[in-house]
């Protein structure tokens, strides 16, 4: 159904979508498709993805396809393998937003390749296109293309630029990591940075710094390896992050930021103060780290619900919940919880009270009134046995009336009868 879902998405979004069934000859179909991505789910029925992969990357027709695996939230394992050997990463359930970014990036990528291997025309139409500042280099760093966008974002024309090595936008205190970086990269060892997206700092014509975004491939083109990378100004976005903490760092109340993964992206001081991580500790954690054992199944239900649906039990709402502390101790709070995106990447954004004393407030009020009760109780009981005492006494008192006047009547009676029978 995930499959279908996304398949409608692209379509809609005007992609082109086709299925090729796994199995023996899957390299050779997808070289034949002339793709300009492959999605490569991380089960297959009668394939290793992995191996998908290494003859996908071993093939001469096929080489040059991004490939992105999809793959399950709770699969830990799969998702760090496509990450270290595929050039980007989907997990399921989608966030639509996230997908559509994530194939663009490598669907522009592609189109670079491809382009480069087709014709010169083609190559500068497909950059000239872009949004996105697209800067392509060789393995000894120098510039190899420039786009109209890096141009308008570094300062720089292309007739500046091509040749002069890629140092000339790398902030001079980083120019010695990444030459490292690419050393050990052409020499077939690991890379930090490719096949995802990143922040950074870049430089303008003028000296100044600023943030970017960058996403980073590396393919080959007769022998010889490329560098493209898709860079985004996210100045604006920084601000509106530095204007975000300053306002979170001032609140008493805890207030934690997750992305839709469900990964902790931000978290406050009095977050610290309430629940007992440390802001290096939490961050890039999941949000399991705060959740009871015993609601983990419904939180992942619902971040799962609501990226399908859009339909959310308590975003929007102030609920009562429980929360886990560093200690492991749950505590009552109270949430807020509202969902937002960034660059179409959606984010949730929790507000977090410590209701523990109202809590005990509430609790000590109840005892309160149940002692009140019991007390009104007791004084009832002992107000029906006074007045059962006092009807007895009222009762006896009245006997005791009546046998006094019953006996000044026998007095007066026998008085009488001695008078009239000694009359004078």
């Amino acid at each position: 159904s995930s499959s279908k879902e996304l398949q409608e998405l692209l379509e809609k979004e005007g992609y082109v979508f086709g299925r090729l069934a796994s199995g023996p000859g899957i390299v050779e179909a997808i070289a034949a498709e002339r793709s300009n991505l492959v999605l490569l789910c991380s089960e297959l029925e009668n394939a290793n993805p992995f191996e998908v992969l290494e003859g996908l990357k071993e093939s001469q027709q096929a080489r040059d396809i991004p490939v992105i695996f999809m793959t399950g939230v709770d699969d830990a394992e799969a998702k760090v393998k496509s990450l270290e050997t595929g050039d980007d990463l989907i997990v399921k359930p989608f966030e639509i937003r996230e997908v559509l970014a994530r194939i663009e990036r490598q669907v522009t990528v592609s189109k670079v390749r491809m382009a480069l291997r087709e014709s010169e025309a083609k190559f500068r139409s497909v950059m000239e296109s872009a949004i996105d500042a697209i800067i392509s280099a060789d393995s000894e760093g120098r510039i190899r293309s420039w786009n109209s966008a890096a141009t308008a974002l570094f300062g720089h024309t292309e007739t500046d630029v091509i040749g002069q090595p890629i140092d000339l936008i790398i902030p001079e205190r980083f120019r010695q990591r990444h030459q490292e970086g690419v050393r050990r990269v052409t020499s077939g060892g690991p890379s930090h940075v490719i096949g995802k997206t990143v922040e950074l700092a870049a430089v303008r014509k003028d000296g100044s710094e600023f943030p970017v975004e960058l996403s980073l491939a590396t393919w080959f083109l007769d022998e010889e390896r490329y560098y493209t990378g898709i860079i985004r100004d996210i100045s604006e976005r920084k601000q509106a992050e530095q204007k975000f903490r300053s306002v979170t760092e001032s609140a008493i109340d805890a207030i934690i930021s997750a992305n839709h993964e469900g990964e902790i992206v931000s978290w406050n001081k009095a977050a610290t103060q309430i629940l007992g991580h440390t802001e290096e500790e939490a961050v890039g954690q999941r949000l399991e780290l705060i959740i009871p054992e015993k609601f983990h199944e419904a939180h992942r239900n619902g971040m799962a619900r609501f990226t399908e649906t859009g339909e959310g039990h308590v975003i929007g709402t102030t609920v009562e919940l429980a929360a886990c502390t560093k200690s492991g101790e749950e505590l009552p709070i109270e949430l807020s919880l509202s969902t937002w995106t960034v660059r179409d990447e959606r984010y949730y954004t929790g507000i977090i009270r410590d209701i523990g004393e109202r809590k005990r407030a509430e609790q000590a009020l109840r005892q309160s009134e149940q002692a009140l009760r019991e007390r009104s109780e007791e004084l009832k009981q002992k107000n029906a046995a006074l007045k059962q005492t006092l009807d007895q006494l009222n009762e006896m008192h009245d006997q005791l009336m009546i046998q006094e006047k019953m006996a000044s009547l026998g007095k007066l009676s026998a008085g009488m009868a001695h008078e009239l029978n000694n009359p004078a």
